[in-house]
């Protein structure tokens, strides 16, 4: 479902400094999300030799080498997509982590979904 992320994980274990994935609208949304909340330090775009545009992203880690973001939880199932409203949503904020969710305002972060008072599908939750 979302592999992308995962990717992401699995390359800051490997403490790789650059991933490369196919670009994808909604692929974009939510890693602009996560360079906007802090979980990766840079996105590019460029076209590679196959014509087909790619996303350059690099990988965010502490002074001391650590991650930006240690677990991935996917609430969401492919035949179980889970929702939430505001209240909902508000009462997910006292976690330590960040919750994203898919809304009819774009890929947002709890936070942001808090400010406009909007609930959506839960997408994943990175700790």
């Amino acid at each position: 479902m979302f592999t992308e992320v995962i990717d992401i994980k699995n390359s800051q274990k490997a403490l790789q400094k650059y991933v490369f994935l196919k670009y994808d609208l909604f692929t974009y949304e939510i890693f602009r999300v996560l360079y906007r909340e802090g979980y990766i330090s840079h996105l590019t775009f460029f076209i590679n030799i196959r014509g087909q545009k790619v996303m350059k992203i690099r990988l965010k880690y502490s002074s001391q080498g650590k991650t930006s973001f240690n677990k991935v939880f996917f609430l969401s199932k492919p035949g179980k997509p889970l929702f939430l409203d505001y209240p909902s949503v508000a009462k997910f904020s006292t976690g330590l982590g960040t919750l994203f969710l898919a809304t009819n305002k774009g890929v947002l972060a709890h936070q942001d979904c808090i400010t406009k008072k909007i609930g959506g599908k839960c997408l994943f939750y990175l700790i």
